[in-house]
């Protein structure tokens, strides 16, 4: 996922996550140029988030509409 250790070590709640989950969401993240994982950058989202929330609390609290990440899902 190239995400530093660094990052996963501020952040080790994404390890415990459903590791699928973490990594479709970095891969959409990635698709639509949003998998930075900087606060000081436009259109962040947290780390942690990847392994948090329901997919509709995800969506919501990054700022996706969930009918673009489903469809997504439906792509892999």
């Amino acid at each position: 996922m190239e995400i530093s250790n660094d990052k996963i070590a501020e952040n080790p709640e994404v390890l415990l996550g459903d590791h699928h989950q973490v990594r479709r969401r970095h891969a959409f993240l990635r698709e639509i140029k949003r998998a930075h994982y900087n606060p000081e950058r436009e259109g962040y989202v947290a780390l942690g988030s990847l392994a948090k929330y329901t997919t509709e609390k995800w969506c919501w609290k990054s700022g996706i509409p969930k009918e673009q990440y489903y469809a997504f899902l439906k792509t892999e």
